[in-house]
């Protein structure tokens, strides 16, 4: 059970989260097999030289990403069952690690939850065929292709409305031009400091990322010249205008050049 601890005093900080990985690490490499129990808090705590609240913690965020599953009275165990696939996002902010503001979720707890638990069970014993089976109607679409035709015109490109795809918000539009643009394994390149969901979103699609300085007008012209000398550049990603959280608007000139 031992073979795959780390030594004493190596784990970073913070340490509840050093230790998830490496567990996480040790999972995977199949060093710990599905359904073998894990150590007692108050083992692995003496063990590492650590407090036991610091393995609670490490073993809850193992919990929340599905590698382990805790039963009561018995211990926490790997799971034995396939992991679902993991998020393109990170479902909740790590204390002591980061700030996370790419999700923007209402605050809630265990009255909102059984709330809209019984708001969807009340919804599927009473929902309508026709709005079960229904969907936004594409040809209402049309006139909003045909305004964005005139829109990319003054932008220098000629398109066709049926060439033009809406989407329902800047996520789903990444995801699309992302997954026709490039494959798996190819490289990125875009703001070192940029959109929000674009780090998670390539890591998902399995997409190499690599950030390039910037400045008041986002990114520079010659470190990008010099990424694309130096590696395989398959595409860039920029946010010309107000990028967040930067705020920088590209110039004129820079556009153009």
């Amino acid at each position: 059970m031992t073979i795959w601890l780390p030594e004493p005093g190596t784990l970073r900080r913070p340490v509840y989260l050093s230790l998830a990985s490496h567990i996480s690490q040790t999972i995977s490499s199949g060093l710990l097999a599905p359904g073998e129990r894990l150590p007692t808090h108050r083992w692995l705590a003496d063990r590492l030289d650590i407090s036991v609240q610091t393995v609670s913690r490490a073993y809850e965020e193992l919990i929340r990403n599905s590698e382990v599953v805790g039963e009561v009275g018995r211990g926490t165990f790997v799971r034995s069952a396939e992991r679902a696939p993991a998020h393109p996002f990170i479902p909740e902010r790590r204390d002591g690690e980061l700030i996370d503001l790419s999700m923007l979720k209402p605050v809630s707890g265990r009255l909102q939850t059984e709330r809209m638990k019984q708001a969807l069970t009340r919804l599927q014993s009473d929902l309508p065929l026709r709005l079960l089976h229904s969907f936004r109607p594409n040809v209402v679409l049309r006139p909003h292709r045909e305004i964005a035709v005139g829109w990319l015109a003054r932008c220098g490109l000629q398109v066709v409305p049926d060439n033009i795809h809406i989407t329902n918000g800047a996520t789903p539009a990444m995801t699309m031009a992302l997954m026709a643009a490039a494959r798996p394994g190819q490289l990125m390149v875009t703001e070192e400091v940029g959109h929000h969901t674009l780090v998670a979103l390539a890591g998902y699609l399995g997409i190499e990322l690599k950030g390039l300085p910037v400045d008041e007008e986002g990114l520079v012209a010659e470190t990008f010249e010099a990424a694309c000398r130096e590696n395989d550049v398959k595409l860039v990603f920029l946010v010309p205008t107000v990028a967040n959280p930067t705020v920088a608007v590209m110039g004129l000139e820079r556009r153009g050049g």
